[in-house]
């Protein structure tokens, strides 16, 4: 499957028309890894929610397209994921059964062998049947990454992918995006750390714009 993410003169401000960034081009193809770096307030975060039509920019637009043909962005949900710490789990809900949800919502069979693959590499299997609420910030951060892979979405955002990981989960997350740019997915990493952003082919510098 071929796909083309492409922002084009993406442009953002907030209050009293005080521009965030302004003319951002960002354009992925498959097996790309391309890294987003700003200081913080530079709209590394904001970027990502347009990319993946959350939000809409003020000026430019983003086009998707699959095997050539434009997607509507109500549909962007089927190819695109966004990982972020700051994006809420539901914590009356355990591991196995948010990944239910996630199932039934992209209305696909449960795949136990998969999302138990997933659970034993991040090291969640013997908490797959506690509730979220109990897990700390990073089995949080792991559980996100399980339910995104999970997905297999065809592009993948993350913002400050590294977050709350020990050395064990950054090392598995570090395998899998390989492992998924090798099938030909796309990557966009947000980050002010450069050591998370040291394997993207192309870097787009939010300072200054």
């Amino acid at each position: 499957m071929e796909f083309q993410l492409a922002g084009e003169a993406l442009s953002i401000y907030f209050k009293y028309y005080k521009y965030i960034f302004q003319n951002v081009a960002v354009s992925l193809t498959n097996s790309q890894i391309i890294g987003i770096i700003g200081p913080n307030g530079s709209g590394k975060t904001t970027l990502l929610k347009i990319l993946c039509a959350l939000i809409r920019p003020i000026k430019g637009n983003v086009t998707l397209r699959i095997n050539n043909s434009i997607i509507s962005k109500d549909k962007y949900i089927d190819y695109v994921s966004l990982v972020a710490p700051y994006l809420n789990l539901y914590e009356e809900f355990t591991a196995y059964e948010t990944i239910r949800l996630i199932a039934q919502f992209h209305q696909k069979l449960f795949n136990f062998q998969f999302a138990n693959d997933l659970l034993k590499k991040f090291d969640l299997y013997k908490k797959r049947d506690d509730y979220i609420k109990t897990y700390s910030s990073g089995m949080k951060q792991r559980l996100r990454f399980v339910i995104n892979f999970y997905q297999e979405p065809i592009i993948m955002l993350f913002d400050e992918p590294f977050t709350n990981l020990d050395d064990s989960g950054i090392k598995t997350l570090e395998e899998l995006i390989s492992e998924r740019i090798s099938n030909g997915c796309g990557i966009i990493i947000a980050s002010n750390n450069l050591e998370e952003v040291k394997f993207c082919n192309s870097i787009v510098n939010l300072e200054n714009q």
